[in-house]
């Protein structure tokens, strides 16, 4: 994938000057036992649950998720883990005085 890079934080962009190679937490972690997941990948979360969707159904990793980098991450990332497992609780916490930094907490 294409990305832009700068000193705090890098996004996805099809002109990006930037390329990388991604493989998913399923396959890179393979059978390795995992109790808990972080994500503040500057929203690419939503893709990266998908590529550890085997950990999350069968681990229930405790999650600390970022949702701050698009608006709609605040529900879509819930029900995305939700359809994965739905046995997790949800917490929020909101980590900063502005609008960044607001994690989704999922336990089960």
């Amino acid at each position: 994938m294409r990305y832009h890079e700068n000193a705090t934080s890098s996004v996805f962009a099809e002109d990006g000057s930037e390329r990388a190679e991604f493989r998913p937490l399923d396959e890179v972690l393979g059978e390795a036992p995992v109790t808990l997941v972080k994500m503040d990948i500057e929203g690419a979360e939503p893709l990266a649950l998908r590529g550890a969707e085997r950990i999350i159904r069968e681990h229930a990793p405790k999650l600390a998720i970022c949702t701050y980098h698009r608006a709609e991450h605040l529900w879509e990332i819930p029900a995305l883990i939700r359809e994965m497992n739905p046995a997790y609780r949800f917490y929020f916490r909101h980590h900063d005085t502005d609008e960044t930094e607001t994690v989704c907490y999922a336990i089960i």
